[in-house]
């Protein structure tokens, strides 16, 4: 009972983990839900083609795995290389934390009669995903004790359960393990522990495994490099004594430390073997197009941001950075490391170009920071407590913390109301808090503004269904409950402008109703088609917004759905309406019976 009172952040934090786990059994899902599906079938896929397929040029075994298992839509794990041979995109790091869960996947595989051998079906899904689970739950069990030896135990409850309960690490402990955060987390946990075992009593295996551990980091995600900051900064203050001091350390270990250096970059040496053997270069960047943007970093977006902002989704972090003060007040020696590699660590996260990161809950890129993110958390929470009056006070916040990451991880993967990847200010606040979805509310993310109101004064002001109009013939295709309907597609990617120029001015809203049709579900947003509404003075632009339906077609079927804006404040003497694809693609769409109308609020 006592052991349970001193621990208990610890194991409400597993709880809240295991119970996040088990709620959504992702490991039972399959195609791209499964755990081994789009980014962590890129890190995993090394596995099979080494292991099983003996096969890292042609790849050749890809396209069957792509069309049984559905890991993506299609083979984007990999690349073409000017050799002509596939190169995989991400490093082989990830492999490596998957590879006990792989060897366990396959042996059960290779004993049974219901499953095969081939690297992707359920054995290897289970395996491969609570392997990751449980090195993740070590990275958090090690930190507990670290900050226990740093900070009050009750400080230390309180950081480890809200860092595991209120912040992304439950999204990525949990239902999404096999991405690298939660491994680089565990792994920069091991990284603190070893560095401070390490000047606590250096020795040359102490070395050697930071080496390992830095480079295995690396060899994950190569920014990650920064991860040597923490052998060399932890335990130094901010005084010309101490880094003093610490640079004669480095100077005395020098043997041991250059056996560190040679230890990381023989992990990182892998990466070169693989690039040598599959793609005849010891170097290739394997991103492609994608890259730094370091003079313009996206720090404003990353930190506060509707769509991905750090502070938005993980509120909780704000006692981190709070923390960064009692922190440099009573834990020097802690503290410089904690600020460089943060600061350090931000700008670089900021600076990619996909700063938003995909697809995923709130700032993914931050996660495994909060292993050095969570000293300061438990400063926070050790300052705190040492005010009567704010003792309590706390738990408002950090309750509706926890209940507001809970409930928004719940939103991503169970109510289907959380868009992972363009949330924006209109949508947010619509599904703030909300257990009600409504396909409709989609369209926020595209015009940022609709009505749920109730209306008044609603005019019809024109009716469009093409029967009459003389549109290209060449656009002309059955319609919906009529003959004629216009067809926009690659040949014709802008459908009839439809021109209003007559029509009331004392109307706050206005409101756009039709019919679409598409021969095949679109799924990638930048293809939409998309409805545009143009408000213009004088042949300029006043405002201009516009929907991206296909988000709520299906294949081969007509749906009615309408746009709501409204009217600009500026003077305006003509409304543009039309469809238009963005860029080429094979989708085929039609739109009939349009329907203008203009209304108040009531």
């Amino acid at each position: 009972m006592k052991h349970l009172q001193s621990n208990w952040g610890l194991y409400l934090a597993l709880l809240f983990i295991l119970a996040n786990t088990f709620y959504h059994s992702r490991w039972d899902n399959t195609q791209t839900e499964a755990p081994i599906s789009w980014d962590a079938s890129g890190y995993y896929s090394y596995l099979p083609a080494i292991f099983i397929y003996k096969d890292i040029q042609a790849l050749d075994h890809m396209p069957d795995i792509i069309d049984q298992y559905r890991p993506s839509p299609q083979m984007d794990q990999a690349f073409q290389h000017e050799s002509g041979h596939y190169i995989f995109k991400y490093t082989l790091g990830q492999s490596l934390t998957y590879l006990p869960g792989f060897a366990i996947g396959h042996i059960w595989a290779k004993n049974s009669t219901q499953y095969p051998a081939d690297g992707y079906a359920y054995p290897y899904q289970a395996a491969t995903y609570f392997y990751a689970l449980c090195f993740g739950l070590l990275g958090l069990f090690v930190l507990f004790s670290l900050l226990k030896n740093s900070f009050s135990i009750v400080a230390a409850n309180w950081a480890i359960f809200a860092l595991a309960a209120g912040t992304n690490l439950l999204e990525y402990a949990s239902y999404t393990p096999m991405m690298t955060h939660i491994s680089l987390f565990t792994l920069y946990v091991l990284l603190i522990r070893q560095s401070i075992l390490f000047w606590k009593k250096p020795s040359t295996w102490k070395a050697v495994v930071i080496g390992l551990l830095v480079g295995w980091l690396a060899l994950i995600r190569p920014t990650e490099l920064i991860a040597v900051l923490i052998p060399l900064l932890w335990g130094v203050e901010i005084s010309k004594a101490s880094i003093q001091s610490r640079w004669n350390s480095i100077k005395g270990q020098w043997k041991k430390i250059g056996l560190a250096a040679l230890a990381g970059a023989l992990v990182l040496f892998l990466q070169s073997i693989y690039w040598k053997i599959a793609g005849g270069e010891w170097i290739i960047y394997s991103y492609q197009d994608q890259g730094f943007s370091w003079l313009k970093p996206h720090i404003k977006q990353v930190l506060i941001s509707y769509r991905k902002g750090w502070l938005v989704y993980t509120p909780m972090m704000v006692f981190g950075l709070v923390g960064f003060y009692p922190l440099f007040k009573r834990n020097k020696s802690i503290f410089l490391a904690c600020l460089t590699f943060f600061l350090i660590n931000f700008y670089i996260v900021s600076a990619w170009n996909i700063w938003w990161y995909g697809g995923s809950f709130g700032q993914r890129a931050l996660v495994q920071s909060y292993a050095i993110m969570a000293f300061p958390l438990a400063a926070c929470a050790q300052w705190i407590l040492e005010f009567k009056q704010l003792k309590w006070a706390q738990l408002v916040p950090v309750i509706f913390f926890v209940f507001l990451n809970n409930f928004q991880i719940w939103q991503s993967h169970t109510a289907g109301l959380f868009d992972a990847e363009y949330t924006n200010k209109a949508y947010y606040w619509r599904m703030f808090l909300n257990t009600n979805y409504e396909p409709t509310d989609k369209l926020l993310l595209d015009s940022k503004e609709a009505f749920f109101g109730l209306r008044s004064g609603a005019t019809i002001i024109l009716e469009e269904d093409f029967e009459s109009t003389n549109i290209d013939s060449a656009t002309i295709s059955p319609g919906f409950e009529s003959s004629v309907s216009q067809q926009i597609d690659q040949a014709h990617p802008y459908s009839y402008t439809i021109s209003l120029s007559d029509f009331p001015r004392d109307f706050k809203w206005f409101r756009v109703t039709a019919d679409y049709w598409v021969n095949q579900k679109e799924y990638d947003i930048w293809s939409m088609a998309a409805l545009v509404v143009e408000f213009k003075k004088e042949g300029k632009n006043v405002k201009y917004r516009h929907i991206k339906f296909p988000r709520l077609l299906n294949s081969e079927e007509w749906k009615s759905i309408m746009m709501t804006v409204q009217f600009p404040d500026k003077a305006i003497d003509e409304i543009r309406c039309y469809v238009f694809l963005p860029k080429a693609t094979a989708k085929i769409y039609r739109w009939d019976n349009i329907e203008f109308e203009i209304f108040n609020e009531l």
